[in-house]
């Protein structure tokens, strides 16, 4: 059972290096499957989805400080 913890505490601190290889070798797949410019579009979406949650966040900031600004 203690082998089990240790294994579970180490993917969980090192969940972005996991992330991060596994999103490597999905856009090596795309590259040589459909070539260069599929996979940057993939790519790019991929960065906006992953970013998008803080992404909103900036853009409710700076329109509501916009807003604040006109008043």
């Amino acid at each position: 059972m203690i082998d089990l913890e240790k294994l579970i505490l180490s993917i969980f601190h090192n969940r972005k290096k996991i992330v991060g290889s596994i999103l490597g070798f999905l856009l090596g797949y795309f590259y040589i499957k459909y070539g260069l410019i599929s996979t940057l579009i993939l790519a790019i979406f991929t960065i906006i989805g992953y970013n998008y949650s803080d992404i909103l966040k900036k853009v409710k900031i700076f329109i509501r400080e916009r807003m604040d600004e006109e008043q």
